[in-house]
């Protein structure tokens, strides 16, 4: 089993495993990533580290939501007036998103929500 580090790598390259595999489906590569073992102890301050060392992974995951046309779905976006927009549009309206200031912490709150999302227990 891979230990939480490498797990935690494993997700914050999702996007760049993914475009890079072109036949894999999200939810292969989220269960050989080994997140579904680890989940409990995946937080979104380790994510932050990991995101913070890979600034190039940060911009995949801004693209991998923008470019997300499924529904109900979590979201980040760059907020017009500074920070990002972390948010969840359930196919008919949104909430309010949260404004977050950070971008590493805005992208792995991203990550943690839409793990969480699309891997139910």
């Amino acid at each position: 089993m891979p230990s939480v580090d490498e797990v935690v790598l494993a997700v914050c390259r999702l996007p760049q495993d993914f475009y890079a595999a072109k036949n894999s489906a999200v939810g292969d590569l989220v269960r050989s990533s080994g997140y579904p073992a680890i989940r409990s102890q995946l937080t979104v301050e380790r994510l932050a580290a990991c995101l913070r060392s890979h600034p190039d992974w940060v911009a995949q995951w801004l693209d991998w939501s923008a470019g997300n046309r499924s529904s109900p779905s979590w979201y980040v976006i760059e907020a017009d007036q500074g920070g990002f927009h972390l948010g969840f549009y359930d196919g008919q309206r949104s909430e309010p998103p949260a404004v977050i200031t950070d971008q590493a912490m805005a992208v792995a709150e991203f990550i943690h929500r839409y793990l969480q999302h699309i891997s139910p227990r």
